[in-house]
């Protein structure tokens, strides 16, 4: 494999993703079970017992999740602006549906008597409550804030040039796992008293994503070596810390130290034989990998929701209940992902887009993945205006979702010419493909050919739509912002009412 292999190839890393949201939804209904029934002794409580003290399954999906985000994220800055790209894309990947999220779960404590404070609902906005001392709405999304950290670590990475080095990236990794193993041992041993916390540990298993990347997909020279030990370290990293946790009930390793161990290890095994052997080939997985952000927002609502209806037993009864919480799941997730999460991950695209051009992007799935690159400006193609293709407003903003045998007859090579000079329309490497509107593979019978889309962001910017998506844009930008400043007022102003 090579730097410039087709995405297509790494396809699977939706089923990935499926996968680790389905391992995350079971752990956290077993959970439910065993807090719910503790006494029970019936066979699904056995089963449930059995299975948390064997492998914590809620930890594998998580770490499997950070492992395929260091994998692919980073790499999606790409493009003209290629930090305000990628600033834009992670806004309208994650807020919108998270903001969703948060509407509903603010709702169901209003309608329960427990209206959450003003200060943890702005809190919550920001994506990052810890760092203004308030806690989450759910706490399955404490995930969120460390993806939050890691893009902000990238940017600086991608700033520094330091994104594929990999001596510097091993170098942080071990600094982030030792700002976690350190304060904990100073703390074990009576040296001092130092907070604690283990966002360095977790965003090192991120980094190995990283580092597995360079390693197995762009063959980085000495790569190799740099993950084995980042690997050795982080589970040096989780057993220096265990005990201290399990002491201090703080989370981090809940079920022992056993079941944690066991998860982090088949994550990472899990994930390289993805990688190696390009596995699992499943449609249907891949699917339902679209909605896994999706899935991970709203499972423990309907989890709740359905257990109204039919409350936890231990009893095999419960396999109903569990079977009804994963199917209302999977479609609600679905309807989030078709109503929210698309339509805003193409918007995002388009407004991040160059203004100027035609970009290539690979054929496969985009969300979250690596941006096509063209080999040298030749390779971005021109359309005559000659041509009622490039001429209509209408197949600009339509092209890949109404034409697919008009894109063909508009991606011949161009005759005549224009302004004294001959235009022509390149073939793009048959690595890169058109890019259908929304966040959907293309479907086999379209992988092949060799299609261009033309952005949305190629539309002059006087267009009224340019006034628009400029607008929606400002508007998203200045929510972010304003509940960050909104909260820290309020923080202000409980410190003055105070003094």
């Amino acid at each position: 494999m090579s730097a410039a292999m087709p995405r297509q190839r790494h396809a699977n890393l939706d089923a990935l993703r499926a996968i680790a949201a389905l391992a995350v939804m079971v752990e956290h209904m077993f959970g439910d079970l065993i807090r719910q029934v503790p006494s029970a002794a019936g066979p699904m409580s056995t089963l449930a017992q059995s299975l948390v003290e064997t492998l914590s399954l809620g930890r594998f999906g998580v770490a499997l999740f950070f492992l395929v985000s260091g994998f692919v994220v980073p790499f999606s800055i790409d493009g003209e602006r290629p930090l305000r790209h990628f600033a834009i894309s992670r806004l309208f990947r994650l807020y919108p549906a998270f903001w969703l999220a948060l509407a509903v779960l603010t709702a169901m404590s209003w309608l329960a008597g427990d209206m959450p404070s003003t200060a943890m609902v702005l809190a919550n906005l920001t994506m990052a409550p810890p760092l203004f001392g308030q806690p989450w709405l759910s706490p399955i999304h404490w995930t969120l804030f460390v993806e939050l950290l890691f893009y902000g670590l990238v940017a600086l990475l991608f700033t520094a040039g330091a994104l594929r080095q990999v001596g510097t990236l091993l170098a942080l990794s071990l600094a982030l796992i030792a700002a976690t193993v350190l304060p904990v041992q100073l703390r074990v041993h009576g040296f001092a008293d130092l907070p604690v916390q283990y966002l360095g540990l977790h965003l090192s298993f991120l980094l190995l994503g990283l580092l597995l990347r360079l390693w197995l997909v762009e063959r980085r020279r000495g790569a190799g070596l740099p993950a084995l030990v980042l690997v050795l370290a982080q589970l040096a990293g989780v057993l220096s810390v265990a005990q201290f946790s399990l002491a201090r009930g703080d989370n981090f390793i809940i079920e022992g130290l056993r079941p944690v161990l066991a998860a982090y290890l088949l994550a990472v095994a899990v994930f390289l034989a993805a990688i190696r052997l390009e596995w699992p080939r499943s449609a249907l997985l891949a699917r339902i990998g679209l909605t896994s952000y999706s899935m991970y927002l709203f499972h423990g609502v309907v989890n709740a929701l359905v257990y109204r209806v039919l409350p936890l037993t231990g009893e095999l009864g419960d396999i109903v209940t569990m079977l009804v919480c994963a199917g209302l799941t999977l479609a609600i997730s679905w309807l989030v992902y078709q109503t929210v999460e698309r339509p805003m991950i193409a918007f995002g695209r388009r407004i991040a887009s160059p203004q100027n051009g035609v970009a290539l992007v690979s054929s496969s799935r985009g969300t979250d993945g690596f941006k096509g690159r063209a080999e040298s400006p030749r390779a971005i193609p021109q359309f005559s205006e000659s041509r009622k293709c490039s001429r209509s407003l209408f197949y600009r903003i339509f092209f890949t979702r109404t034409g697919v045998r008009f894109a063909r007859k508009c991606s011949r090579p161009l005759g005549g010419t224009h302004a004294g000079k001959q235009d022509t329309m390149l073939h793009p490497p048959s690595d890169y493909r058109a890019v259908r509107r929304g966040d959907g593979p293309l479907p086999a019978r379209e992988q092949g050919l060799p299609l261009l889309d033309i952005p949305i962001g190629a539309i002059p910017s006087t267009h009224p739509g340019g006034r628009l998506v400029s607008a929606v844009l400002g508007i998203a930008i200045a929510a972010v912002t304003l509940s960050w400043f909104a909260l820290l007022g309020y923080v202000g102003w409980k410190i003055a009412e105070s003094l």
